[in-house]
Protein backbone atom coordinates (compact mmCIF):
# COMPACT_ATOMS: atom_id res chain seq x y z
CA UNK A 1 0.00 0.00 0.00
CA UNK A 2 1.52 3.04 -0.75
CA UNK A 3 1.46 6.54 0.27
CA UNK A 4 -1.57 7.92 -1.72
CA UNK A 5 -3.92 4.63 -0.57
CA UNK A 6 -2.74 4.77 3.24
CA UNK A 7 -3.18 8.40 3.30
CA UNK A 8 -7.56 8.29 2.70
CA UNK A 9 -7.17 5.45 4.94
CA UNK A 10 -5.49 7.03 8.40
CA UNK A 11 -7.88 9.76 7.75
CA UNK A 12 -10.98 7.64 7.95
CA UNK A 13 -9.79 5.84 10.48
CA UNK A 14 -9.15 9.26 12.51
CA UNK A 15 -12.83 10.38 11.88
CA UNK A 16 -14.42 7.00 12.69
CA UNK A 17 -12.26 7.01 15.69
CA UNK A 18 -13.34 10.82 16.83
CA UNK A 19 -16.90 9.71 15.86
CA UNK A 20 -16.97 7.01 18.73
CA UNK A 21 -16.11 9.53 21.11
CA UNK A 22 -18.40 12.04 20.23
CA UNK A 23 -21.33 9.32 20.66
CA UNK A 24 -19.87 8.34 23.77
CA UNK A 25 -19.47 11.80 25.42
CA UNK A 26 -23.52 11.89 24.19
CA UNK A 27 -24.77 9.26 25.54
CA UNK A 28 -22.76 9.41 28.92
CA UNK A 29 -24.16 12.67 29.97
CA UNK A 30 -27.61 12.12 28.73
CA UNK A 31 -27.55 14.87 26.22
CA UNK A 32 -31.11 13.92 24.71
CA UNK A 33 -32.71 15.76 27.60
CA UNK A 34 -31.49 19.06 25.21
CA UNK A 35 -32.79 17.66 22.55
CA UNK A 36 -29.18 15.60 21.46
CA UNK A 37 -29.78 11.95 20.45
CA UNK A 38 -26.68 10.21 19.39
CA UNK A 39 -27.13 6.86 17.85
CA UNK A 40 -24.24 4.56 15.95
CA UNK A 41 -24.63 6.08 12.70
CA UNK A 42 -26.68 9.41 13.29
CA UNK A 43 -26.42 12.45 15.87
CA UNK A 44 -29.65 14.52 15.76
CA UNK A 45 -30.41 17.40 17.42
CA UNK A 46 -34.40 18.19 17.72
CA UNK A 47 -35.27 21.93 18.79
CA UNK A 48 -38.26 23.91 19.17
CA UNK A 49 -36.21 26.78 18.26
CA UNK A 50 -35.75 25.72 15.00
CA UNK A 51 -39.53 25.78 14.19
CA UNK A 52 -39.37 29.15 15.87
CA UNK A 53 -36.77 30.19 13.19
CA UNK A 54 -38.83 28.86 10.54
CA UNK A 55 -42.21 30.92 11.58
CA UNK A 56 -39.56 33.87 11.75
CA UNK A 57 -38.38 33.42 8.32
CA UNK A 58 -41.77 33.05 7.15
CA UNK A 59 -43.10 35.76 8.70
CA UNK A 60 -40.92 38.26 6.88
CA UNK A 61 -43.01 38.34 3.70
CA UNK A 62 -45.65 36.01 3.60
CA UNK A 63 -46.74 36.89 -0.08
CA UNK A 64 -43.08 36.53 -1.21
CA UNK A 65 -42.71 33.28 -0.03
CA UNK A 66 -45.98 32.29 -1.79
CA UNK A 67 -45.05 33.33 -5.05
CA UNK A 68 -42.03 31.32 -4.55
CA UNK A 69 -44.00 28.71 -3.96
CA UNK A 70 -46.24 29.46 -7.24
CA UNK A 71 -43.03 29.60 -9.15
CA UNK A 72 -41.53 26.06 -7.91
CA UNK A 73 -44.83 24.73 -8.94
CA UNK A 74 -44.97 25.71 -12.68
CA UNK A 75 -41.21 24.66 -12.48
CA UNK A 76 -41.62 21.02 -11.18
CA UNK A 77 -44.34 20.32 -13.38
CA UNK A 78 -42.00 21.73 -16.31
CA UNK A 79 -39.34 19.53 -14.74
CA UNK A 80 -41.64 16.39 -15.01
CA UNK A 81 -42.31 17.07 -18.89
CA UNK A 82 -38.34 17.40 -19.05
CA UNK A 83 -37.11 15.06 -17.65
CA UNK A 84 -39.81 12.48 -19.34
CA UNK A 85 -38.77 13.40 -22.72
CA UNK A 86 -34.66 13.20 -21.80
CA UNK A 87 -35.60 9.58 -19.84
CA UNK A 88 -37.39 8.47 -23.37
CA UNK A 89 -34.94 10.17 -25.53
CA UNK A 90 -31.46 8.83 -23.99
CA UNK A 91 -33.10 5.52 -23.93
CA UNK A 92 -33.86 5.50 -27.82
CA UNK A 93 -30.22 6.52 -28.12
CA UNK A 94 -28.69 3.63 -26.43
CA UNK A 95 -31.03 1.62 -28.84
CA UNK A 96 -29.93 3.53 -31.80
CA UNK A 97 -27.29 6.29 -31.33
CA UNK A 98 -25.17 4.83 -29.01
CA UNK A 99 -22.37 7.94 -28.70
CA UNK A 100 -25.41 10.67 -27.87
CA UNK A 101 -26.64 8.49 -24.88
CA UNK A 102 -25.55 9.91 -21.39
CA UNK A 103 -25.25 7.41 -18.40
CA UNK A 104 -27.41 7.47 -16.13
CA UNK A 105 -25.90 6.07 -12.55
CA UNK A 106 -26.75 6.62 -8.77
CA UNK A 107 -24.04 8.36 -6.77
CA UNK A 108 -22.11 5.82 -4.66
CA UNK A 109 -19.19 7.23 -2.30
CA UNK A 110 -16.68 4.86 -2.64
CA UNK A 111 -18.11 3.12 -6.04
CA UNK A 112 -19.37 5.74 -8.45
CA UNK A 113 -17.68 8.94 -6.32
CA UNK A 114 -13.89 8.48 -6.21
CA UNK A 115 -12.32 8.60 -2.66
CA UNK A 116 -10.32 12.30 -3.79
CA UNK A 117 -14.58 13.56 -4.01
CA UNK A 118 -15.68 12.52 -1.60
CA UNK A 119 -15.13 16.12 0.40
CA UNK A 120 -16.86 17.88 -2.05
CA UNK A 121 -19.91 15.26 -2.63
CA UNK A 122 -20.39 15.28 1.24
CA UNK A 123 -20.13 19.13 1.74
CA UNK A 124 -22.33 19.94 -1.53
CA UNK A 125 -25.39 16.99 -0.38
CA UNK A 126 -25.14 18.56 3.10
CA UNK A 127 -25.89 21.83 2.34
CA UNK A 128 -28.65 20.68 -0.75
CA UNK A 129 -30.48 18.69 1.79
CA UNK A 130 -30.37 21.35 4.78
CA UNK A 131 -31.71 24.11 2.34
CA UNK A 132 -34.55 21.84 0.50
CA UNK A 133 -36.05 20.85 3.93
CA UNK A 134 -35.52 24.37 5.30
CA UNK A 135 -37.35 25.41 2.60
CA UNK A 136 -40.30 23.04 2.82
CA UNK A 137 -40.43 23.82 7.01
CA UNK A 138 -41.00 27.50 5.70
CA UNK A 139 -44.00 26.79 3.25
CA UNK A 140 -45.27 24.45 5.93
CA UNK A 141 -45.59 27.67 8.27
CA UNK A 142 -47.26 30.21 5.61
CA UNK A 143 -49.88 27.14 4.91
CA UNK A 144 -50.03 26.60 8.59
CA UNK A 145 -48.97 23.38 8.26
CA UNK A 146 -48.41 22.25 11.78
CA UNK A 147 -44.47 20.78 11.92
CA UNK A 148 -44.32 18.01 14.05
CA UNK A 149 -40.17 17.70 14.20
CA UNK A 150 -37.22 19.94 13.03
CA UNK A 151 -34.16 18.65 13.46
CA UNK A 152 -30.28 19.30 12.39
CA UNK A 153 -28.97 15.89 11.43
CA UNK A 154 -25.10 15.14 11.72
CA UNK A 155 -23.74 11.36 10.50
CA UNK A 156 -20.23 11.34 10.70
CA UNK A 157 -18.94 13.70 8.20
CA UNK A 158 -22.33 14.70 6.61
CA UNK A 159 -24.66 16.78 8.28
CA UNK A 160 -28.01 18.06 7.07
CA UNK A 161 -31.91 19.07 8.04
CA UNK A 162 -35.10 16.87 8.55
CA UNK A 163 -38.69 18.74 8.49
CA UNK A 164 -41.68 16.69 9.69
CA UNK A 165 -45.19 18.00 8.99
CA UNK A 166 -48.24 16.63 10.40
CA UNK A 167 -49.57 14.32 7.53
CA UNK A 168 -53.25 14.92 9.22
CA UNK A 169 -52.82 18.37 8.40
CA UNK A 170 -51.07 18.04 5.17
CA UNK A 171 -53.79 15.64 4.14
CA UNK A 172 -56.49 18.35 4.55
CA UNK A 173 -54.53 21.42 2.40
CA UNK A 174 -55.87 20.98 -1.55
CA UNK A 175 -54.68 22.45 -4.42
CA UNK A 176 -51.34 25.08 -4.44
CA UNK A 177 -51.35 25.37 -0.55
CA UNK A 178 -50.14 21.68 -0.85
CA UNK A 179 -47.98 22.04 -3.81
CA UNK A 180 -46.55 25.08 -3.06
CA UNK A 181 -44.77 22.83 0.28
CA UNK A 182 -43.91 19.82 -2.24
CA UNK A 183 -42.68 22.39 -4.91
CA UNK A 184 -40.05 24.55 -2.89
CA UNK A 185 -37.83 22.29 -2.01
CA UNK A 186 -36.57 21.29 -5.54
CA UNK A 187 -36.73 25.13 -7.01
CA UNK A 188 -34.33 25.94 -3.85
CA UNK A 189 -31.98 23.84 -5.47
CA UNK A 190 -32.43 24.53 -8.74
CA UNK A 191 -31.62 28.11 -7.67
CA UNK A 192 -28.64 26.87 -5.67
CA UNK A 193 -27.41 24.79 -8.90
CA UNK A 194 -27.97 28.09 -11.40
CA UNK A 195 -25.95 30.62 -8.54
CA UNK A 196 -22.95 28.09 -8.36
CA UNK A 197 -23.06 27.84 -12.15
CA UNK A 198 -22.81 31.68 -12.60
CA UNK A 199 -20.38 32.53 -9.87
CA UNK A 200 -17.99 29.77 -11.21
CA UNK A 201 -18.46 31.03 -14.83
CA UNK A 202 -17.84 34.73 -13.22
CA UNK A 203 -14.74 33.92 -11.50
CA UNK A 204 -13.23 31.00 -13.08
CA UNK A 205 -9.85 31.54 -12.64
CA UNK A 206 -9.53 33.70 -9.90
CA UNK A 207 -10.66 31.17 -7.33
CA UNK A 208 -8.80 28.32 -5.41
CA UNK A 209 -9.04 25.44 -7.16
CA UNK A 210 -10.88 24.21 -3.63
CA UNK A 211 -13.55 26.40 -4.27
CA UNK A 212 -13.91 26.40 -7.99
CA UNK A 213 -14.48 22.24 -7.18
CA UNK A 214 -17.04 23.27 -4.71
CA UNK A 215 -18.77 25.29 -7.10
CA UNK A 216 -18.83 23.09 -9.63
CA UNK A 217 -20.00 20.13 -7.55
CA UNK A 218 -22.98 22.34 -6.01
CA UNK A 219 -23.95 23.45 -9.39
CA UNK A 220 -24.07 19.00 -10.41
CA UNK A 221 -25.67 17.86 -7.64
CA UNK A 222 -28.33 20.14 -7.47
CA UNK A 223 -29.64 20.81 -10.40
CA UNK A 224 -29.49 16.89 -10.64
CA UNK A 225 -31.13 16.59 -7.23
CA UNK A 226 -33.86 18.97 -8.19
CA UNK A 227 -34.96 17.22 -11.40
CA UNK A 228 -34.96 14.21 -9.68
CA UNK A 229 -36.75 15.14 -6.76
CA UNK A 230 -39.72 15.67 -9.50
CA UNK A 231 -39.60 11.87 -10.14
CA UNK A 232 -43.69 11.19 -9.62
CA UNK A 233 -42.73 8.32 -7.62
CA UNK A 234 -43.49 7.73 -3.93
CA UNK A 235 -40.91 9.05 -2.01
CA UNK A 236 -39.98 12.00 -3.79
CA UNK A 237 -41.88 15.75 -4.21
CA UNK A 238 -42.91 14.87 -7.71
CA UNK A 239 -45.26 11.81 -6.34
CA UNK A 240 -47.19 14.27 -3.78
CA UNK A 241 -47.46 17.22 -6.37
CA UNK A 242 -49.24 14.64 -9.08
CA UNK A 243 -50.80 13.11 -5.94
CA UNK A 244 -52.21 16.42 -5.66
CA UNK A 245 -53.17 16.84 -8.74
CA UNK A 246 -54.86 13.80 -9.88
CA UNK A 247 -57.56 14.01 -7.45
CA UNK A 248 -59.48 16.15 -9.55
CA UNK A 249 -60.20 12.92 -11.31
CA UNK A 250 -61.86 11.31 -8.28
CA UNK A 251 -61.84 7.43 -8.83
CA UNK A 252 -59.39 7.68 -11.91
CA UNK A 253 -57.33 9.87 -9.96
CA UNK A 254 -55.02 6.71 -8.24
CA UNK A 255 -55.26 4.67 -11.48
CA UNK A 256 -53.80 7.61 -13.20
CA UNK A 257 -51.13 7.79 -10.74
CA UNK A 258 -49.97 4.67 -10.34
CA UNK A 259 -49.49 4.60 -14.15
CA UNK A 260 -47.52 7.60 -14.44
CA UNK A 261 -45.38 6.33 -11.66
CA UNK A 262 -44.84 3.48 -12.76
CA UNK A 263 -43.78 4.78 -16.71
CA UNK A 264 -41.45 6.81 -14.61
CA UNK A 265 -40.12 4.21 -12.91
CA UNK A 266 -39.27 2.12 -15.26
CA UNK A 267 -37.82 4.66 -17.66
CA UNK A 268 -35.50 5.54 -14.68
CA UNK A 269 -34.35 1.77 -14.07
CA UNK A 270 -34.43 0.98 -17.98
CA UNK A 271 -31.74 3.72 -18.45
CA UNK A 272 -29.51 2.78 -15.36
CA UNK A 273 -29.27 -0.63 -16.38
CA UNK A 274 -28.12 0.22 -20.34
CA UNK A 275 -25.93 2.13 -18.54
CA UNK A 276 -24.39 -0.02 -16.39
CA UNK A 277 -24.48 -2.57 -19.73
CA UNK A 278 -22.93 -0.58 -22.07
CA UNK A 279 -20.67 1.53 -19.63
CA UNK A 280 -20.11 0.08 -16.74
CA UNK A 281 -19.43 1.53 -13.41
CA UNK A 282 -18.09 5.56 -14.45
CA UNK A 283 -16.23 7.55 -11.50
CA UNK A 284 -16.70 11.33 -10.62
Amino acid sequence: MDALDSSPLQSIMIILFLWIALVSVIKRLHLERYGLEAHFLYIIYRSRRINSLLVRLASWSPFFWRTVGNIGVAIAFGEMSFLGWLLIRNLFNFIVDLPSASPMIPLIPGVTIRVQSLPYFLLTASLAILFHELSHGILCAIEHVRVKNSALLLAVVFFGGAIEPDEDEMERKEGMERMRIYAVGSLTNLVMGFLALSLGLLLRGSLPEPLAMTLDWIYFLCINLAVINMLPVYPFDGDGILNVFFRKFEKRGATLRTITGGGFLALLVSNMAMSFIKFGVISF
